[in-house]
C-alpha cells in the first residue's frame, strides 16, 4: 500500500477518493433511512399494559384509571379484554402532561364553595 505519489498521478487519485467517498456517503444515508423507518414502525406498535406501564413509570391501575377518563388514548380491540397503546400516544401524553397550568385560586374557590361557613384563615388574617 506503499505507493510513490506523483503530481501526475494526483487526479487520478483525487477521482478514486471522490468516487469512493460519494459511495460512502450513500451507504450512510441509505442506513439512516433504514433507522428512521425502523424507529417510526416501533414508535406505531400496540403495546400492552404492562409495557406501557413501564414506558410512562406509573402503576397499571392509574393506567387503566387514566385511560377510563380518557386521559390516555387507548384501543380495546373487539373480542378483546385489553386495553392496548399505541408506543407514539404514549410519548405523545408524556411530552404534553403537566403542562396545564393550575389556578390555585381557582382551585381554592372550588374547596371554599363546599363550606357553608368561611373557613378560618391559617395565616392569621380574618
Amino acid at each position: 500500500m506503499t505507493e510513490n505519489l506523483t503530481f501526475e498521478a494526483l487526479p487520478q487519485i483525487t477521482q478514486e477518493l471522490r468516487s469512493e467517498v460519494m459511495a460512502l456517503k450513500e451507504c450512510v444515508n441509505s442506513l439512516v433511512q433504514e433507522m428512521h423507518a425502523q424507529r417510526k414502525s416501533k414508535d406505531d406498535e400496540l403495546i400492552g399494559i404492562d409495557e406501557a406501564a413501564k414506558l410512562l413509570h406509573l402503576s397499571k391501575h392509574t393506567i387503566y384509571h387514566k385511560a377510563n377518563r380518557n386521559e390516555i388514548k387507548h384501543y380495546k380491540p373487539e373480542g378483546c379484554k385489553h386495553l392496548m397503546f399505541l408506543r407514539s400516544d404514549l410519548m405523545e401524553w408524556i411530552k404534553t402532561s403537566g403542562r396545564e397550568s393550575v389556578d390555585s385560586s381557582a382551585i381554592l374557590s372550588e374547596i371554599q364553595s363546599g363550606f357553608r361557613r368561611k373557613p378560618k384563615s391559617v395565616l392569621g388574617g380574618k
